[in-house]
């Protein structure tokens, strides 16, 4: 049995590598995402107040 783990990072690589994904937003309060897109090497290029539905979650969007 895979362990989801060990498929994240594999999931992600395939999406950069050959669905050329570049940017991902990222609730500003899920300190384990942000860390893990810092980790694979996404960078803070902008913050909003706001989500895509208007609530007041803050996010953060990210670049490689």
């Amino acid at each position: 049995m895979v362990s989801i783990c060990s498929l994240i990072p594999k999931l992600i690589t395939y999406a950069i590598d050959n669905l050329q994904v570049t940017k991902v937003d990222v609730n500003e309060q899920n300190i384990q995402a942000v860390g893990f897109y810092k980790h694979i090497g996404f960078n803070i290029y902008k913050r909003s107040d706001l989500d895509g539905e208007g609530k007041a979650y803050p996010i953060l969007h990210m670049q490689l």
